[in-house]
């Protein structure tokens, strides 16, 4: 019995070789409305027990609310922030190691600006998650947020 079967360049099914569990496991892009589609057809086409999403609650709970709100306010906050922060240091990041404080801040809001970037353009940061959970919900399947708290990250 095989027990990794590819199903298509980027989903593989993954079966147990002591139970008839079986694991689709979907590679996406996390900016990608074609990996969004994907994940949506899969799980509709499977009907999972249960859906597992690379993110901690807190994200996905973010990620949830920031759906349905306007990101061009985000986008402004956070520019002017880090814009802010570098003219009051006077100076670029001198180093990423054992970074805090400040410094944190900075880079927080920087990618929280460079998202609000990408959202302008009509790109989506995790929206094959956003996706996924929808579709959990739709199914009535269970969903499990595997990642790290995001102030651990």
């Amino acid at each position: 019995r095989e027990f990794v079967t590819q199903l298509s360049p980027t989903t593989s099914l993954l079966r147990s070789n002591s139970s008839d569990n079986e694991v689709f496991l979907v590679g996406t892009a996390h900016i990608s409305e074609a990996s969004a589609k994907e994940v949506t057809e899969m799980i509709s086409l499977v009907k999972p027990q249960t859906v597992f999403v690379e993110l901690d609650p807190a994200r996905a709970a973010k990620l949830r609310a920031s759906a349905s709100n306007n990101h061009e306010d985000d986008f402004e906050r956070s520019f002017r922030q880090v814009l802010n922060a570098f003219l009051s240091r006077g100076a670029p990041l001198p180093g990423l190691v054992g970074i805090g404080g400040q410094q944190e801040d900075m880079l927080k809001n920087g990618f929280s600006a460079l998202y609000g970037i990408l959202k302008r353009y009509g790109y989506v940061p995790g929206v094959e998650m956003l996706a996924a959970m929808n579709e959990a919900s739709r199914i009535n399947a269970t969903l499990y947020c595997g990642d790290r708290d995001i102030n651990d990250t």
